[in-house]
This record gives structure tokens, sequence and C-alpha cells, in this order.
């Protein structure tokens, strides 16, 4: 492989030749790699093809907490984390209706100055520091919320699975076979068979206070 890039769609590429003759796929939820979506889109048009949220929250919670070190914008700050949450909440909520995904996540703009988005679903808030519409912190956000590519991938969010337990996963494989190792096949191949059983064992038990 030339990159780790490359080795995503190689991975998928494999995973299909393996799985496909075994069952049939509907639906996948992968980030927003684009030669991936190339991929599914040519090959596999039939396939329904999803954004996982917690890639796409982090990439708005990371625009918005690098904005707010502005010193006209650092209110953003105390509204990164609420915003993120807001994209789940569009997602779960909307049962893959992409518009009304698209609809419930433009409503933050409003939700951020106090104003509420037709009928609001929550009750009413805790005091908050609420943004000036029109502001510099307020038009900064609107470019962030309204970015094209991402209104328009907001629509495939996924709203039935994520890949959450897959990248809690792969930070128990990183744990056993560091990616600033290099290790031998063998040895590669039983450090990730340790990192599955472990994971596995404990993936559902219950934190302790």
């Amino acid at each position: 492989m030339t990159s780790s890039n490359a080795m995503e769609l190689e991975g998928l590429k494999r995973c299909f030749s393996y799985l496909l003759p075994l069952a049939s796929i509907r639906s996948l939820t992968t980030d927003r790699h684009a030669s991936v979506q190339k991929y599914l889109r040519d090959c596999y048009p039939d396939i329904m093809h999803y954004f996982d949220v917690w890639h796409i929250a982090k990439s708005v919670k990371k625009k918005i907490e690098a904005i707010s070190k502005r010193r006209d914008c650092t209110i953003l700050g105390h509204w990164a984390q609420a915003v993120s949450n807001h994209l789940y909440w569009c997602a779960a909520s909307s049962a893959g209706n992409g518009d009304l995904v698209l609809a419930k996540w433009l409503s933050i703009l409003n939700h951020v100055c106090g104003e509420p988005y037709n009928e609001c679903m929550h009750g009413l808030l805790e005091p908050r520091l609420w943004i000036r519409a029109g502001s510099k912190a307020h038009k900064e956000l609107e470019l962030i919320v309204t970015n094209k590519l991402l209104c328009r991938d907001i629509r495939r969010l996924a709203f039935m699975a994520q890949t959450s337990a897959l990248e809690s996963y792969h930070r128990v494989v990183t744990f056993f076979a560091p990616k600033s190792v290099r290790f031998f096949y063998s040895a590669m191949e039983s450090r990730l068979l340790l990192a599955a059983l472990h994971f596995n064992e404990n993936c559902n038990r219950l934190q302790t206070p």
C-alpha cells in the first residue's frame, strides 16, 4: 500500500470479498473517505451508504474550538460541545429522513441565540451565554454550519448504527500494537488477536464509579 489512506479502500474491498458470498449487505456506515464513496457509488449502488456521526461531529467541534480562540469569538468555546451533541440528535431523531436531518441541523443557528425553531422538542433550557444574532461569532458559526459540503453530507448521517465501538477497538489495538513500532507478521497477528480478546471481554463491562 502506498499510504494508510489507500489501505482503507483496500480493507473495504477485502471485507466485501469475504462477506458478500455469505450475506447480503443493505447499508454501510463509514467516514467520508472520498475513495470509499466513489467505490460504493460505482460498484455497489444498491447499498445505502451512510456517514458516521462521530467523525463529522468531531470535525465540526474542532472547527468551532479553533474559531473560539479568536478574541471576538471566544463565546463559541461554550457552544462547541452543544453543537456536537445537536448533530447526534439530528441524526438519531430523524429516522433517515435527510431533509429533516438538515432542517434540524440548520436550526442550531437559532438555538444558540436563544430563539426556538418552530417548536423545540426540549424543555426550557437553563441560563447560558447566548450568542447575539449578527455578531462576528454568530457569522463564523454560520459559515461552519452552512458549509455546502457539510450540508450535503448531513443528509446521509447514520441513524441506526455508529462506528464508536470500532473506534474504541482501534484504541485497544494501538495499545497492544503501537503504530510507531514495526512488528513481524506473526507478532502483529498475535497482538491483534489479543486486542480482540481483550476488547470482547471488557466491552460490555459496567463502569465502576
